[in-house]
């Protein structure tokens, strides 16, 4: 695919900050200076673009590969980062992350990288260091003592309009004939201006020339985070876009609960359990009918009775008015 409308910059055209964070291939720092060097002759577009990003002010971020991974890893690396600016650089949407530029080398190797939007937090971490204390804290001492029925309310629509954003994205990605496959609170970030941005591209699908057995695709098993993981990938059995609803069910209820799910579960047991027995975590019984009925739809078994993210957003949409109505109406401490 052509990358002709991202800004290319050197490595020697950044100055790095900070550690961001890192995972299994790459880092992410901060990048406190971009100084454009005299360079080749360049179109003028693409001058204007590099340009553009130095002037804007925006505060960006660099994404690379690590320098202690093995040969094997190294490749997978390459091969996750120059697919994720691949995915990027073809997607527009409000809430997945932006690129902004690429290293200029003529192909993906151990020093490409890619400059991103900066992201605040990621929800996983608003999850347990923000929501989870300003609930506890809302709820009062003894749950009705001292409450605040009005922040609870807020924190709720707060934390389904956050679903709300993240399946707007899938359901966005899925219109394009993409498969994310790794939905997870890490993988969902805040900008700045507390947008909702999904990143990490590395494990998407693009199943537009993928032929489909059954309505089914044919594709790698055992792809993503086991916690989130639906059955069927796990399985190893062809699958479709609903696994990626299944994947925001489980993560829906964490939203709701502000717990992780099956805590303590380590292959053997998710197997048994989650896989084989079909365990899924205890959903409230003082939340939302509609949104107790979302969830068990969403994290169904059989693929098909899980519902398409079209279907997902109207349901999270008629939650929420209904949610804010339920707390002007009457306030029960033991819905939280």
């Amino acid at each position: 695919m052509k990358l002709d409308g991202i800004p290319r910059f050197s490595s020697h055209e950044l100055t790095i900050g900070s550690l961001l964070g890192e995972g299994g291939f790459c880092i992410v720092h901060t990048i406190t200076k971009i100084q454009l060097n005299a360079r080749e002759p360049l179109l003028e577009h693409d001058q204007m673009m590099r340009e553009n990003l130095v002037n804007s002010n925006d505060i960006v971020v660099v994404k690379r590969i690590r320098n202690d991974l093995i040969e094997s890893e190294e490749r997978k690396a390459i091969a996750d980062l120059a697919l994720e600016v691949n995915f990027l650089a073809q997607l527009e949407h409000e809430n997945i992350i932006k690129i902004r530029g690429i290293s200029d080398h003529e192909s993906f190797h151990k020093n490409s990288f890619a400059v991103l939007d900066l992201l605040r937090e990621t929800l996983d971490l608003r999850i347990k260091k923000r929501w989870k204390r300003e609930v506890h804290k809302a709820s009062g001492v003894f749950g009705c003592c001292c409450s605040n029925p009005d922040k609870l309310r807020d924190l709720w629509v707060d934390r389904l309009t956050v679903a709300c954003d993240i399946a707007n994205a899938i359901h966005f990605l899925h219109s394009r004939n993409i498969l994310y496959r790794d939905l997870k609170p890490d993988n969902v970030g805040f900008d700045l201006d507390g947008v909702v941005k999904l990143f990490d591209f590395g494990l998407a699908k693009d199943v537009s020339n993928e032929h489909r057995i059954g309505g089914f695709y044919k594709l790698t098993g055992n792809t993503g985070s086991l916690r989130y993981m639906a059955p069927e990938v796990y399985l190893d059995l062809m699958y479709d876009e609903s696994v990626d609803v299944y994947s925001f069910g489980i993560l829906l209820w964490q939203l709701c609960d502000l717990t992780t799910p099956f805590v303590g579960f380590n292959r053997k047991l998710h197997a048994t359990m989650v896989i084989g027995r079909q365990h899924r975590p205890k959903i409230n019984p003082k939340w939302q009918p509609g949104l107790k009925a979302l969830i068990s739809n969403c994290w169904a078994h059989e693929s098909s009775l899980r519902p398409d993210f079209k279907t997902v957003l109207s349901l999270l949409f008629e939650e929420a008015n209904q949610l804010s109505k339920l707390f002007e109406k009457r306030y029960d401490s033991s819905f939280v």
